[in-house]
């Protein structure tokens, strides 16, 4: 449940009532002191003995609820151990000498035991309140019945269930009710009251003097009852179950399981009240309802004329700042002193703004143009990291390749004469060949003369059979979307792209199979190259090269920004990963035209 925080003259108001709160308070606790002077000072006394009585009572049926519910749940009672059962009674009724007696009644209603004798048949199966006992399952008040004890007292029951739920007995605890209330009509109690007990269903348990009559009734229509219940029994002058007005005294029993256990309440007659004494509280509850109203209108007006007026002010300006019109003020000239400063500093907090504002858009000018430049150099730098590989490559295929072919040519000849040594010249010629295939090698990995030649389709189909030669994966391409050639910058970044992530599958993704799709849609040149590899997480991936950076995954992002286009990566744990390039033709085609 959410509340809305109050407005600045609500607060300001709650602020205000609050401070004049005491005040209020007390001059209303005068006049209700003045009324209660006139009433008998004796109804309050027998008022606060009775919840004192009531309070006693419930202490000790607290008591009894704890006793009881530690018995019914000890497992030597639940098993119906006569010895152990004796034993607890005994002590738990020399623990608490209020008690007039303690027991167990087993789930056949004979008696398993009871600290002192107790009166009456040998069986209580046939008893009511046994029986109500079997039904319930949480503490029961009721009065004992006579062949229990031999009089009419009060008796806490609590049913033994077993670890299933089924009845097993039943525990009880009898209390003196008087001698525990210490309420005696006639002598702490005027003549005409009445002391009632009710269980948490609305029935009478005991009832003075009138018990015979009400003892085991139910009062749940009663107004007593629904007043008891709703907490306004004790606030005035209520109707008693024998349709007499009383002042009540009134106190909860223990709870369980949410419910109180039971009611105390006490009724005293009321005593002769007046009339002159609630007509001089009227009128004096009346003359402080019209000075709050006048204090009240007066205050309402003074915040907000010297308040709120230059609040409002410094919000709309706020607002308006926030919005974008960087040249909105609040020129507060009216209100507290505190307040007309707060605007003033306001208005120059937005100055300094203004003009840091400005500040700020130059700087980020500069830093736009440094970016742009920075842009251009990263292109040129991997344009011409490119040209030298492909010169690179050309030098080793057309010079050191065939300087080595001619080695290789010389050393077939010197093998075939007649002077030559055999083995030597095999050595030799060995060792010729193999560098032969290194530099083949070397050139092809530097700058393939097939991406110039034939285009990217054909060269990624010459890369990915190379690697599949050398891990003994199974690689496909997909390029039947691919309808022409592409500006250079586009097949290279393409190239160099799929180069990259096919190495990291290698090294990294144990994988059995690469797919690699390329096409031209929607103008854009879009490649995708994925694995069945082991995957990894995506986000960990990039903090790990934030930490550590790696010029695999930063490189291939920053080709595919430089054409202005884009890169993601998708993968989770244990199902390969899939990497998405999109790059524009139409700003690489630019791009490859521009000198």
């Amino acid at each position: 449940m959410s509340f809305r925080s109050p407005n600045l003259r609500s607060a300001l108001l709650m602020l205000l009532f609050l401070a004049l709160l005491p005040i209020v308070g007390a001059m209303l606790y005068a006049t209700w002191h003045a009324w209660r002077e006139t009433q008998d000072l004796g109804v309050s006394e027998i008022r606060e003995e009775a919840t004192d009585a009531a309070r006693r009572l419930s202490t000790s049926i607290e008591e009894a609820r704890r006793v009881l519910n530690r018995l019914s749940h000890d497992p030597s009672i639940i098993a119906g151990d006569r010895g152990a059962c004796e034993r607890f009674t005994a002590d738990y009724q020399q623990l608490h000498p209020s008690f007039r007696n303690i027991g167990v009644i087993g789930a056949d209603g004979g008696l398993l035991c009871s600290a002192k004798p107790l009166g009456g048949p040998a069986n209580y199966s046939d008893f009511p309140l046994f029986r109500e006992t079997m039904s319930s399952r949480s503490m029961l008040l009721r009065e004992l019945p006579r062949e229990l004890s031999g009089k009419s007292i009060l008796a806490c029951v609590f049913p033994v269930r077993g670890t299933g739920g089924e009845f097993r007995g039943a525990t009880f605890v009898s209390l003196a009710f008087r001698s525990l209330a210490d309420l005696t009509i006639g002598d702490r109690l005027p003549p005409g009251s009445t002391v009632t007990l009710f269980d948490n269903r609305g029935m009478v348990v005991l009832r003075e003097p009138d018990r015979t009559e009400w003892n085991g009734r139910s009062a749940e229509a009663s107004p007593t009852w629904k007043l008891l219940r709703s907490g306004r029994l004790t606030k005035a002058t209520a109707p008693d179950l024998d349709g007499i007005e009383r002042i009540f005294g009134a106190e909860r029993i223990p709870a369980t399981r949410g419910q109180p256990d039971g009611w105390l309440a006490v009724g005293v007659p009321p005593d002769i009240v007046t009339e002159e004494p609630r007509r001089n509280l009227g009128w004096q509850l009346l003359g402080l309802a019209v000075t709050l109203a006048a204090f009240a209108a007066g205050t309402w007006w003074g915040i907000d004329h010297y308040v709120l007026h230059p609040v409002r002010s410094i919000e709309q300006a706020a607002r308006g700042i926030a919005s974008g019109q960087v040249g909105a003020r609040s020129a507060t000239s009216r209100g507290a002193n505190e307040l007309t400063r707060l605007g003033v500093a306001f208005d120059e907090m937005a100055d300094a703004l203004e003009r840091s504002l400005g500040d700020t858009n130059r700087a980020l000018d500069v830093v736009r143009r440094s970016q742009d430049r920075l842009r251009i150099l990263s292109r040129a730098l991997l344009e011409g990291q490119e040209a030298e590989r492909s010169q690179l490559a050309r030098e080793l295929h057309d010079e050191v390749g065939q300087a080595l072919t001619a080695a290789t040519l010389n050393l077939d000849a010197l093998r075939a004469g007649e002077n030559a040594t055999d083995e030597k010249v095999d050595e030799a010629l060995d060792v010729v060949k193999r560098a032969l295939n290194q530099v083949r090698d070397l050139s092809l990995d530097l700058h393939p003369s097939i991406l110039d030649d034939l285009g990217l389709a054909a060269a990624l189909r010459w890369y990915l059979g190379r690697q599949a030669e050398r891990s003994g994966i199974e690689v496909s391409v997909d390029a039947s979307r691919l309808d022409r050639r592409l500006p250079k910058p586009v097949e290279t970044a393409c190239f160099r792209i799929c180069q990259e992530a096919v190495t990291n599958v290698i090294k990294h993704a144990h994988a059995s199979r690469v797919a690699v799709s390329i096409g031209v849609e929607d103008g854009k040149v879009r490649m995708t190259v994925a694995d069945d590899g082991r995957g990894f997480d995506v986000e960990e991936a990039h903090e790990r090269t934030r930490r550590q950076p790696s010029l695999g995954l930063i490189g291939m992002e920053e080709r595919a920004t430089l054409l202005g286009g884009s890169l993601e990566v998708a993968s989770r744990p244990g199902e390969g990963a899939e990497i998405r390039v999109s790059l524009p033709l139409q700003e690489a085609t630019a791009e490859a035209l521009s000198p």
